[in-house]
C-alpha cells in the first residue's frame, strides 16, 4: 500500500520487528528531519546497549509515524512529537480534528510526548497573557523575536540522567522561539540545556521540551534521549 508506506517508516536492525512506536505531529515543522534524526538515534541506543554487553533480544528499531488526527494517537503509540510551527495555528489543527480530546486520554497512560518551540508552548502550565497544561513552567512565546531575528547558538547540555554526552555543545536553532522564564516546580522539572544560564530544554515526567530545534541539525542526542523516556515509561530501562 503506496499510503501507509508514506505514513510510517521502521528504522533498526534489518528484520527486527517494530518496537517503540513515535508519533510525529505532521501539520507543521520539519518532520522528516525527525525522522532522520529518530534513525541516528536508536543507532546510538543500539550502540550502548553493546558497550553495556546488554542480550542482543534487547536491540530496539523504531517506527515513525505521521499523525494528524485523534484516532491515530492509539494505544500502543509510545510517544508523539509536537514539532515547531505556529503555535496558534498549530492548536487550531488539533482542535478542528479531535486532536486535543483524543491527546488527554492518551497522555493519560505511560505515553511520552515531545514538544519543540510551540510544542512548547502548547505543553507549559503558564504562558504569558493565556494558560494550557501539562508542564510545570512559565513561557513567553516568540521571546526571542520575528523569523528575521531567528539565530544560531551553542547550547550547553547538563550531565543530568539520559544526556549521552555533554561534553560538546549541540547546536542551537532558534526561531521564533520562546523562552522559558520559569520553572514552576524544581523539585520536579530537570533542565536538561542552558544558553548563557536559562533553559532551554527541560524534562519532567513523561514530557520533553525545547525552545530551539534540534530537528534542524545532524545532532541525535536529543531524540535519544525521547527514546530512553519511552523505555523507562515502559519499565525497560
Amino acid at each position: 500500500n503506496p499510503k501507509s508506506k508514506h505514513l510510517s517508516r521502521v528504522f533498526g536492525e534489518r528484520g527486527a520487528m517494530p518496537q517503540l512506536k513515535i508519533g510525529l505531529l505532521a501539520i507543521q515543522g520539519a518532520f522528516i528531519e525527525h525522522r532522520n534524526l529518530l534513525e541516528s538515534a536508536v543507532e546510538q541506543l543500539q550502540q550502548e546497549q553493546r558497550q553495556k554487553k546488554q542480550n542482543s533480544k534487547d536491540c530496539y528499531s523504531v517506527e515513525a509515524i505521521e499523525v494528524r488526527r485523534g484516532d491515530q494517537l492509539t494505544e500502543d503509540l509510545d510517544a508523539l512529537i509536537i514539532p515547531g510551527g505556529e503555535s496558534t495555528t498549530v492548536a487550531k489543527f488539533m482542535q478542528q480534528n479531535g486532536l486535543l480530546d483524543a491527546y488527554k486520554v492518551w497522555f493519560s497512560g505511560k505515553a511520552v510526548v515531545w514538544g519543540i518551540c510551540a510544542g512548547l508552548i502548547a505543553l507549559s502550565d503558564r504562558v504569558v497573557d493565556m494558560k494550557t497544561g501539562g508542564l510545570a513552567v512559565t513561557t513567553d512565546r516568540n521571546f526571542y523575536g520575528r523569523q528575521r531575528e531567528s539565530f544560531e547558538c551553542q547550547i550547553e547540555l547538563k550531565p543530568v540522567e539520559d544526556i549521552s554526552d555533554c561534553n560538546e555543545y549541540f547546536p542551537g536553532v532558534f526561531i521564533r522561539a520562546p523562552k522559558i522564564l520559569s520553572i514552576d516546580k524544581p523539585e520536579s522539572v530537570r533542565v536538561l540545556a542552558t544558553v548563557n544560564s536559562y533553559p532551554v530544554a527541560v524534562a519532567q515526567d513523561r514530557i520533553l521540551a525545547c525552545s530551539f530545534h534540534p530537528e534542524l541539525t545532524e545532532d541525535p542526542r536529543l531524540h535519544l534521549v525521547l527514546l530512553k523516556m519511552v523505555l523507562r515509561s515502559r519499565g525497560e530501562l
